[in-house]
């Protein structure tokens, strides 16, 4: 009887003792976003979206850049984007426009405005892509803290 309760406690404590692997695809660089810290965000139907932000002088000229995946049919991106003063909740500058594919399928957008006001600033962008009448995709992206 106890060589039954010491092999019952012996696979019990290999059961629980045992460590459990866990395998993941391997995703290529060009559908993923990457982030600091190795963090990556994917995408539905966008291999990439990047929002930057410049200061030139007193002028902030942002930018907005969207890479669809070659096997998704998107026909047009909507963007809205803040450009917004670090510590005021208030947007400085708010855009908003509908974009579509340029000569090699990718999405752009670039704007500027004046800045008044010396501190940091950074842009806050949500996109969405459609295919037809459908949305298939809402992101939501930041560029860097810049300071003027």
């Amino acid at each position: 009887m106890s060589k039954r309760i010491l092999s019952c406690i012996l696979v019990l404590i290999l059961v629980i003792g045992s460590a459990t692997v866990a395998f993941a695809g391997n995703v290529p660089p060009a559908q993923q976003a990457n982030y600091p810290g190795g963090a990556s965000v994917q995408y539905v139907s966008v291999s990439s979206a990047k929002v930057g932000l410049s200061i030139v002088g007193s002028s902030a000229d942002a930018n907005l850049r969207v890479v669809p995946k070659a096997t998704k049919n998107i026909d047009r991106v909507v963007i809205n984007v803040t450009l917004s003063r670090k510590g005021n909740a208030t947007a400085i500058k708010t855009w908003d426009a509908t974009l579509y594919p340029d000569s090699i399928g990718e999405y752009m957008w670039t704007n500027s405005c004046k800045l008044s006001v010396k501190g940091t600033y950074r842009l806050n962008a949500t996109i969405k892509c459609y295919a037809g009448r459908t949305l298939v995709e809402t992101i939501s992206e930041s560029s860097a803290d810049v300071k003027y």
